[in-house]
């Protein structure tokens, strides 16, 4: 049955690596990607993102076993030997496929699977780990920056506002476990996403566009204040719903990664981005995002 290995790598997630690759591409290369390196720079993105899932998998399994139930190795769906295999081979397929753009796609992708083994390991404190994960997308983003020879002095600063975003997401996945004390972890999500901002607000007074940043930013703002800060959040105690919640953050990411196409200035790409949302959610009603 391939079921469980969608499980393991958890297939819809893998649309919220998609939009990165289709944002940070169209920025790199001006809105003029070619096809064919567009397509070797995604087949090597999923390859490293969904390594890394099953990475998660094989090394988060004595704490899945208590909050994630319907995990294929908790299940017994699957064996860790073939999630070890799944991972590894996933990995070095990626870091082959970036071999083949170029050495500097290469040196990032290094960095991007040292990450990934890094947040993986467990080995770090708390406030690291969730940086960690963080730096992960980021490390994604210069990536695909270095597939399209992207050399703007903005090569950095692109990637901000995910970092900030998916360090609040983070900390929110924190609570999976019912803490009672919920609100705390929340609140230091909104304020970290609240950096993400920030960042695309800043991006887009030196580098995009105001006529199509400002709405995009409002509609950003109306989300995450519908998500996060509305009265039904404050409730929210127990794992089940907190997983929920993670799983519209993880899928959030397409949104931000269509908020920094439209702050670049290529707001009707911003929209087609968007769309990834739909067989996202689609294929998430059979097999989890988280």
């Amino acid at each position: 049955m391939i079921k469980p290995y969608l499980q393991l790598i958890r297939l819809p997630a893998g649309f919220s690596a998609a939009s990165n690759v289709l944002a940070a591409m169209v920025i790199a290369t001006a809105a003029r990607p070619e096809p064919a390196l567009l397509f070797l720079t995604l087949i090597a993105s999923l390859c490293l993102y969904y390594g890394g899932m099953a990475l998660n998998d094989c090394l988060d399994l004595a704490e899945d076993r208590r909050l994630r139930a319907d995990r294929p190795l908790v299940r017994g769906t699957l064996q860790p030997k073939q999630a070890w295999l799944v991972a590894v081979a996933l990995m070095i397929g990626g870091l082959a496929l970036s071999a083949m753009v170029s050495v500097n796609a290469l040196f990032f992708a290094l960095l991007l699977a040292a990450l990934i083994v890094l947040y993986n390991s467990k080995r770090l404190p708390q406030v690291l780990h969730i940086w960690a994960m963080a730096a992960c997308r980021y490390a994604h983003w210069l990536f695909i920056f270095a597939c399209g020879g992207f050399e703007s002095v903005s090569f950095w600063l692109w990637p901000l506002p995910l970092l900030f975003y998916v360090a609040g997401l983070t900390r929110i996945s924190e609570a999976e476990s019912g803490s009672a004390d919920f609100l705390r972890y929340r609140n230091t999500a909104v304020g970290l996403m609240s950096m993400a901002f920030l960042s695309l607000t800043l991006l887009m007074l030196s580098y995009g566009s105001l006529v199509s940043g400002l709405p995009a930013l409002a509609c950003f703002m109306a989300w995450l204040w519908r998500l996060l800060l509305s009265g039904e959040q404050a409730q929210v105690r127990s794992g089940a719903e907190v997983q929920s919640l993670v799983r519209q953050l993880v899928m959030g990411v397409v949104i931000v990664d269509a908020c920094l196409l439209a702050v670049a200035g290529y707001p009707v790409v911003g929209a087609l981005v968007l769309l990834l949302l739909l067989p996202g959610r689609y294929v998430g009603r059979w097999i989890s995002v988280s």
